[in-house]
């Protein structure tokens, strides 16, 4: 069966059935005009896997994002806690300004899993943000990944290893518009429609006053039991960089 019929297949199950669990993280959303950007590329990097026999999973423009924090899956009754704790997170921080950068791949361009845009300028104000939301997480007991923040945005993906060197040539130092980021945004990728993987859940916004509400939810359980979540698919990686749990780059 293919990937894409084991997608809607899973789909229409989860239609039928209440959610007790989603597949959360915390992002930044780049504006139409970069996302534009984004999706000429990825086009053209696509042509270029199509004609060198490459196959490569490419996410719809409407998906691309820079995660601040990935929570895997969660019960759906811990959302309103999660969305505190971002609230808090974001109070008092302004809107930030940045420069996507740089065509790249994890673990490599020689070995490659994940396709990305990287980050040129804006990089301090990505991780102390993504440090003030790893606290606030961490005290309604949502650990960290333990591994480097490393900001890009997911343009592909590969279900086995790939060398995509000669891919990237031309498009490896390429550098897109300058924009600026006023929200936070909370997504579900558990349930996928027609044209997105990612159901945004709430924006916060950016320039908030600095005193967040006070936490009113108890802390959480470390994760959604096993049984709460739902079939394993291998188009649904464990984290949203693709990689399984605990794994990754490391800078």
């Amino acid at each position: 069966m293919s990937e894409d019929r084991i997608d809607a297949e899973l789909a229409r199950a989860a239609a039928t059935v209440a959610p007790t669990a989603a597949r959360l993280f915390v992002a930044l959303t780049p504006p139409a005009p970069v996302v534009a950007q984004l999706t000429a590329v990825a086009e053209q990097l696509a042509r270029r896997a199509q004609t060198a026999g490459v196959p490569i999973r490419w996410l719809p423009p409407a998906d691309y994002h820079l995660t601040l924090s990935f929570l895997g899956w969660r019960p759906i009754e811990s959302i309103e806690a999660v969305r505190e704790a971002v609230e808090r997170a974001v109070a008092g921080v302004a809107p930030l300004s940045l420069t996507l950068g740089g065509l790249g791949a994890f673990p490599s361009p020689d070995r490659a899993r994940v396709v990305w845009a990287g980050l040129d300028k804006g990089g301090e104000a990505v991780a102390a943000l993504a440090a003030r939301l790893d606290q606030e997480l961490a005290e309604i007991g949502i650990a960290s990944p333990g591994r480097p923040l490393v900001p890009h945005v997911t343009l592909g993906r590969l279900s086995q290893d790939r060398s995509i060197s000669d891919l990237l040539v031309s498009t490896s130092a390429h550098v897109f518009s300058e924009c600026v980021i006023p929200a936070v945004d909370l997504v579900d990728s558990s349930v996928k429609t027609s044209t997105s993987n990612d159901r945004n859940l709430r924006s916060f916004a950016l320039g908030s006053p600095k005193n967040g509400p006070r936490r009113q939810s108890p802390a959480l359980e470390p994760a959604a039991p096993t049984h709460q979540r739902p079939p394993a698919s291998t188009s649904i990686p464990d984290t949203d960089d693709g990689w399984p749990r605990g794994e990754g780059p490391a800078g």
